[in-house]
């Protein structure tokens, strides 16, 4: 070709001898035969744009070699031609020709997308390896891009030129230019959906340069993701661009850019990504003697995922992989963001169990409790050990609060229970159904006993509630055994209660004791109530006796004497002239002279189902004997006491009632 009185090679733009082969590339151009629809040699378009011959061509464009006019420099012509939807006949008019119907609107939608692609390539221009444009326009019924001419080879030429392969160490310094110009093409809004060997050219100065966005398309938000033209290069082409709506972007680029790395190495593209579903058939390679650090191996492997989440999802982040540079600083935002959210849900998980753990089941400790956290302080929420329990005051440095509802319940083993000051509540159901409790030490602290927290407990005989007390439920003692007596201070709160709900209770404060070989005598009375009860414990010890004199001429009219109490001395209740009904325990063995001297209204004795007959019939007999003593009865009177008495013992089943001067006298007797 001449230009300006030069030679020029139409192949390879080289200065050449007239007459001569290129010596350059062997490119003659006397032996040059064009096909028809190409433009021949030397055409001028735009009067400043000169063919010279057919580089290449493709479904839907020519490529040629050319020489712009004004600039003197070698150029890239590249023509929209879709073959089969237009024809040409070059010798007669340059003008492409489409066909009718619908053939005709698919070749001018495709000169749109033809258009479309220089405009993409003319907004790159300034990237480097990318294949500048320098013009594109419309004439002879198609469309032109101008690019500048690269003197070099396809990447798939080049290799096989070559060998077959590349090697690593060759390989990744020649593409990483390629991946920085990627980079920036996705940074750009540009996908460019066909990258493989074909597609990457090697200049003689050794660097590459990405050209054919024929299918490259704009980056679209998820939201935005409308129908894309589907376009396929077997080996290369990932599963999302299958389809035209899959969901495409700089990670579809990326398994392109891996698969032609693979080829590169391997010698061959790897397997179709279709054919690689369900069972994945990937060769690695290694097994075809490819040495890859680890680092490589994984960053290649990573690329060619089949799942868009399995794969890098920027061009920045496969580099990062493959070079071993530091992350991106925005998947670095990414995976700080993503770490927050790991530990924000894993905390959110830690928390959800604890507060499940801690709400249904309690922390365990060494000593069987389990305890949960509430409020400031520490609640008991179960205990599995042995009977006799005294709960501690703190765990792990905080004070425990309070027993949880069903704590102990149906422990029917637990016999003794101890609590600490520091125990404020006792919650509903805490101790139910633990049948063979019979001891309990609450807490100076306590204020709030719940619902059926002590229901059922049928060995329970005393229970001391201290005046801090301010709120039991109704039914907290529900079932309780007739002989349940609670310990309370005068006045308060719990004595209201116990009244109420007629539970026995006594007032520790109004008795004296004496202790004698761990057992407690009571010694005096010191209170006003009429109707009292003797406690079977007092002070922590338990009451075996009550002492001479202890009630000596008080103004009492019942007395209930607690299980435990073994014996009464002479002249306990001596001159009670008020007390109508004792009620004595089994547990009473004995009842020393004149014990009730002096009782004259004393009607009603109650004796415990068991009571050893020789008992009673010794209480009869100092019975008797006091009613003697009485000054205000009467021969006669007594007389029927003694014939009441005999009839007893005889049918050991009378209950009598006799008036005689206003002293109402009635015996009972239980078989």
């Amino acid at each position: 070709m001449n230009i300006d009185d030069r030679w020029i090679c139409s192949r390879c733009l080289h200065l050449i001898e007239r007459g001569h082969s290129c010596a350059n590339c062997g490119f003659s151009d006397e032996d040059y035969q064009p096909n028809p629809y190409h433009l021949p040699p030397e055409t001028l378009l735009k009067q400043r744009y000169l063919v010279a011959s057919v580089l290449g061509e493709g479904g839907f464009g020519i490529t040629y070699a050319g020489w712009d006019l004004i600039l003197d420099k070698a150029i890239a012509i590249k023509e929209y031609f879709p073959v089969g939807l237009a024809g040409r006949e070059a010798s007669v008019s340059f003008c492409a020709h489409p066909g009718d119907g619908q053939a005709r609107n698919w070749y001018f939608a495709g000169k749109e997308r033809f258009l479309r692609e220089a405009r993409i390539l003319a907004m790159l221009s300034g990237v480097h390896s990318i294949v500048p444009v320098r013009d594109f326009f419309e004439e002879n019924e198609t469309a032109y891009i101008i690019m500048d001419f690269i003197h070099g080879e396809s990447l798939h030429d080049y290799v096989r030129r070559s060998g077959g392969r590349l090697t690593p160490a060759a390989l990744f310094p020649l593409l990483r230019p390629l991946l920085d110009a990627l980079i920036l093409v996705h940074q750009s809004g540009i996908l460019h959906r066909d990258i493989s060997p074909d597609n990457i050219l090697i200049d003689r100065n050794g660097s590459v340069w990405l050209i054919d966005f024929g299918a490259a398309e704009e980056l679209r938000s998820d939201d935005e993701q409308c129908s894309r033209a589907v376009i396929l290069r077997k080996g290369y082409t990932p599963l999302e661009q299958y389809h035209s709506h899959g969901q495409q972007g700089p990670w579809s680029d990326v398994y392109a850019l891996s698969a032609t790395i693979y080829d590169l190495l391997c010698g061959q593209p790897p397997v179709e990504a279709s054919q690689r579903l369900g069972k994945d058939i990937l060769i690695s390679p290694a097994k075809f003697g490819i040495r890859l650090s680890r680092r490589q191996r994984q960053a290649l492997l990573h690329g060619l995922s089949l799942q868009v989440s399995d794969r890098p999802l920027s061009m920045e982040h496969f580099r990062s992989e493959l070079y071993g540079l530091p992350l991106p600083a925005d998947l670095l935002r990414r995976r700080v963001r993503l770490k927050r959210i790991v530990w924000t849900l894993s905390a959110g998980f830690i928390f959800l169990l604890l507060l499940a753990v801690n709400t249904w089941i309690g922390f365990p400790s060494s000593s069987g409790y389990r305890f949960s956290f509430s409020g400031n302080g520490i609640s008991l929420r179960a205990y599995t050990g042995g009977d006799v329990v005294t709960i501690p005051a703190r765990f792990l440095g905080l004070p425990v609060q309070s027993i949880a509802d069903n704590a102990f319940c149906d422990h029917s083993s637990l016999t003794s229970v101890t609590l600490p000051n520091s125990i404020q509540t006792i919650g509903n159901m805490a101790f139910e159904g633990c049948t063979s409790l019979s001891s309990i030490d609450l807490s100076s602290g306590l204020t709030r006993i719940g619902s059926y927290a002590f229901a059922d407990c049928t060995s329970l005989k005393n229970v001391p509630l201290p005046q801090s007390v301010v709120e039991i439920a109704n039914n907290a003692f529900i079932g309780h055994p007739t002989g349940l007596i609670l310990s309370v201070t005068a006045n308060s709160y719990a004595a209201r209660y116990a009244d109420e709900h007629d539970i026995l209770f006594f007032d520790p404060a109004v008795y004296t004791y004496t202790i004698t070989d761990g057992y407690a005598t009571i010694t005096q009375y010191l209170g006003s109530a009429t109707d009292i009860v003797v406690p079977a414990e007092i002070g922590g010890y338990p009451v075996a006796s009550i002492g001479e004199n202890a009630f000596s001429a008080a103004k009492v009219a019942s007395v209930f004497l607690a299980e435990g109490i073994s014996h009464i001395d002479d002249s306990a209740f001596l001159n009670c002239y008020a007390l109508r009904k004792v009620t004595l325990p089994s547990s009473l063995i004995s009842i020393d002279d004149n014990a009730f001297y002096s009782c004259g209204s004393l009607s009603d004795v109650q004796f415990p189902e068991g009571l050893a007959k020789n008992r009673r019939e010794r209480f009869f007999l100092y019975k008797l004997s006091g009613i003697h003593r009485s000054p205000c009865l009467a021969p006669r009177a007594w007389c029927r006491c003694v014939f009441i008495v005999w009839f007893a013992f005889r049918f050991d089943t009378v209950r009598y009632h006799e008036s005689s001067g206003g002293i109402v006298l009635l015996l009972r007797a239980f078989g």
